[in-house]
């Protein structure tokens, strides 16, 4: 039940967000979506709107970010020239994913899948009560693009248009990885979807302007992992300790202007995708399973006496010990200098009198047991409490 509530407010955002509106009941997407006022302003995301004719020749997708160039002049000040015109804010014009593919000749070809839906004005005859006509935003038939593109960087650069559909372009880049992490020999592909329709500033955007823009990538010989070491020789230990814990936890792809998912289902990564809402299931934490410990407080809290306490909870101390012993085998990469000082701090904790002789009764037994695990960042011990 749960799962299917969750379910539920995700596709509600979506719709009401990156759209198409689900206006039936049964919750079928359908081609009969009609908007009162224009698309771009009853959706926030999830489109590509054409830049502006004097803008075509200026838009180059595939350059570094960089950060806007701002006034000194105070808010507060600048709020009060009026006569100031603020620049117009252009929409976003194209979307892109990089990933990591194994080296390969310049014949290699990825498939790409493109899809979005467009929205046409139109008129229809109002409800009877006036002689005005209306204007609504149809949308129409969902469009869906297959092509294959051959990893030849000169290619790659160029711009790929998609058949029958004017204005509409991929471009990217393709260049050696480099570094000993990720293989020298390896390839680090970027690619963009961009809008490029041209228009004149007195026609109607978004007729022009993409929804639900949705791009995807296949390569049969699989897509690599890459590694996020950002935390590894960090000097804040926490950002340590998170990168040991997560080490095996990959990225697959990168989104531009958009966010990247793994579609599920892959044993074998060989297909990503962009997504508007991404979202992640995080793993259920669950107390390990330490066989001779009790840990149902209405079993603790019926103990007699210290003895019948130590003897449903010494199986804890004991099972912590081991837990160190094995983690100090573990493979860890390069990060055994972070794993070596947690378990330094677990086995000093461990040999003290905190692990076997912390387990006492304070009064009666059956009011007041208490056990303490004070390890940091050990999850081996469990801590229990009836008081």
């Amino acid at each position: 039940m749960p799962g299917e509530v969750r379910k539920h407010i995700v596709e509600a955002l979506t719709a009401d967000l990156v759209g198409p509106y689900r206006a039936v009941a049964d919750g079928e997407l359908g081609e009969e979506e009609a908007l009162r006022i224009a698309p771009t302003r009853w959706y926030l995301t999830g489109f590509l709107a054409p830049p502006l004719a004097s803008d075509v020749a200026k838009l180059d997708v595939t350059a570094d970010d960089q950060l806007p160039k701002g006034s000194d002049t105070n808010s507060d000040d600048a709020s009060r020239d009026e006569g100031t015109i603020k620049q117009k804010q252009h929409l976003p014009s194209s979307i892109g994913l990089s990933v990591l593919l194994p080296p390969g000749p310049v014949t290699d070809e990825i498939e790409v899948t493109l899809s979005w839906a467009e929205y046409h004005r139109v008129k229809v005859e109002s409800d009877g009560r006036g002689k005005s006509k209306a204007n609504i935003w149809q949308r129409s038939r969902p469009m869906r693009v297959v092509m294959r593109v051959a990893l030849d960087p000169t290619n790659v650069e160029s711009k790929i248009p998609l058949r029958d559909h004017t204005g509409l372009l991929l471009t990217g880049k393709l260049r050696a990885a480099g570094g000993s992490k990720a293989g020298k020999d390896n390839r680090a592909l970027t690619l963009f979807f961009v809008n490029q329709r041209t228009l004149t500033d007195k026609d109607k955007p978004d007729e022009a302007t993409l929804f639900q823009v949705k791009m995807e990538l296949a390569f049969e010989r699989g897509i690599l992992p890459r590694e996020n070491t950002r935390g590894a020789n960090s000097d804040d230990w926490d950002d340590r300790v998170s990168d040991l814990q997560f080490r095996n936890v990959f990225e697959y792809a990168v989104g531009h202007g958009v966010s990247a998912e793994v579609p599920a289902g892959q044993e074998r990564v060989t297909q990503v995708a962009t997504t508007w809402l991404p979202s992640h299931e995080v793993p259920r934490v669950e107390t390990s399973n330490i066989e001779g410990a009790e840990r149902r407080m209405e079993i603790l809290a019926q103990l007699a006496d210290e003895a019948a306490v130590n003897a449903a909870l010494s199986a804890i101390p004991r099972a912590y010990e081991t837990w160190i012993q094995q983690e100090r085998l573990r493979d860890v990469g390069d990060r055994g200098e972070t794993r070596d000082r947690l378990l330094q701090l677990a086995t000093a904790r461990a040999n003290s009198n905190r692990r076997r002789d912390s387990i006492a009764c304070k009064g009666p037994a059956s009011t007041r047991c208490v056990l303490h695990c004070e390890s940091r960042h050990g999850d081996g011990c469990t801590q229990a409490t009836q008081r």
